[in-house]
């Protein structure tokens, strides 16, 4: 029979247990929880892997790695809605680009290509490198 502890207490080596009321313990680990509950809120997780969800909210002001049309002025008021992007993508490793096969073009909103010294930029036989795909080059 598991031992049950009722009331405010210290879990200290429990195998098996049922705890009612407010318990402390040390190094509490579980596997994996399953939360489902309207409403719960949750502040300050540190997770790896893989997050899904039904639905993501919020600017995402603070994401990294995203790409889109640009950079925005800034993170709230008009300026959250008007994007900059630098003029020039700097290529400083060998690089290829190759699409996957259901394409032959891929392509890049930056309006000029700086390959560094020593380095090469290849475009695979039968694709296409569009620079300024935008139309945004002003010159």
């Amino acid at each position: 029979m598991p031992v049950q502890i009722k009331g405010v207490g210290s879990i200290s080596g429990l195998d098996q247990g049922i705890v009612v009321g407010i318990a402390t313990a040390t190094n509490f680990k579980s596997g994996t929880s399953n939360v489902h509950s309207t409403g719960y809120e949750c502040t300050n997780v540190n997770a790896s892997g893989i997050i899904t969800a039904a639905q993501f909210s919020g600017n995402g002001a603070n994401l990294t790695g995203v790409s889109g049309l640009g950079t925005a002025l800034a993170s709230s008021g008009i300026l959250k809605d008007i994007f900059y992007f630098d003029k020039t993508m700097s290529v400083s490793s060998n690089t290829t680009v190759n699409p996957p096969a259901s394409a032959s073009t891929a392509y890049t909103h930056f309006t000029e290509v700086k390959i560094e010294d020593g380095v090469e930029l290849t475009i695979e036989d039968g694709d296409a490198l569009v620079i300024d795909v935008l139309g945004l080059n002003d010159t």
